[in-house]
């Protein structure tokens, strides 16, 4: 059964596995414009992967940018919405409530290795015997994992004004006004915006914009940019200062989050059509910018 064309986010996979025992079905989707999906729920699991361009996802008020080598799990029931840069193309692999893995708790970032994304391709829209199918599943499931790189969270304040320099601010990480001119802009108080940004995102203006330029750095480095030019793009003057707030941030380097979050070239899957595979080194090479919604 092939999903190729449907839009999941508005599909249960009790529907798309119709008159079939599938515990896992796994849907492409690219488009050639931004595209963005509206808060949704579904009953079964979800895991968005394979991203080839940037992908952000939001969590309640966590903004999470899903890396090349990671996939984004996505419990049943959690409400998400999705946000696709131009050119963006991803899986989605929606699976089954009863036999989920032993992931708990909320979203949250999961390893998707070179081994684990050649099972979910070769489940993709093919049909075998039910006994190979079973095999497969129990197979993909078993290598789920949590990721050693956790995705960077920002949350957002709940507060109208706060809320509207937060999202200026995601959408141009390198806007350096300071918070007494976003102040006068928006019409508040540098004292009441201040314990706004406190009291509803747990950190400081300071702190939080930082938060939200090292997320915005996160979805450059996958681009192949050097260091100094994802610094500027996202408001440091220097590779050092922006180097340093990116370890204080992830605990680690940009190249060693480059590192970790860079999938090994494999071949294209065998079990894939071919108007439909990529090779999967090509997935590192993001090719535009979104915005968290």
């Amino acid at each position: 059964m092939s999903t190729i064309g449907q839009d999941v986010a508005d599909v249960d996979l009790t529907d798309l596995v119709a008159g079939t025992r599938a515990r896992l079905l796994t849907a492409l989707h690219a488009s050639a414009s931004p595209r963005a999906w509206a808060a949704h729920d579904h009953e079964d699991h979800e895991l968005i992967w394979g991203v080839r361009g940037v992908v952000t996802v939001r969590t309640g008020d966590e903004h999470r940018t899903v890396p090349p080598s990671a996939g984004l799990w996505i419990p049943a029931g959690v409400a998400h919405e999705v946000a696709a840069s131009a050119g963006a193309r991803f899986w989605t692999t929606h699976v089954a409530r009863p036999v989920a893995p032993g992931l708990r708790g909320g979203a949250r970032a999961v390893a998707v290795t070179p081994l684990l994304r050649e099972v979910l391709l070769y489940l993709h829209n093919r049909l075998m015997p039910q006994a190979v199918r079973e095999q497969a599943e129990t197979l993909a499931l078993v290598l789920l994992d949590e990721a050693e790189v956790p995705p960077v969270l920002l949350p957002l304040p709940d507060d109208p004004r706060a809320r509207r320099i937060a999202r200026a601010l995601v959408a141009d990480p390198a806007d350096d006004r300071t918070l007494a001119q976003w102040c006068g802009q928006v019409g508040s108080s540098v004292r009441h915006m201040s314990r706004v940004f406190r009291r509803e995102t747990g950190m400081t203006f300071a702190r939080w914009r930082v938060h939200a330029r090292v997320r915005a750095a996160t979805a450059l480095l996958p681009q192949g940019l050097p260091v100094a030019a994802v610094a500027r793009r996202v408001g440091y003057r220097s590779p050092s200062a922006f180097v340093h707030a990116f370890g204080e941030v992830t605990g680690c380097t940009p190249g060693a989050y480059l590192r970790a979050v860079t999938v090994r070239p494999v071949a294209v899957s065998p079990w894939a059509d071919d108007d439909e595979a990529w090779p999967i080194a090509d997935t590192e090479r993001a090719i535009g910018d979104s915005d968290g919604r």
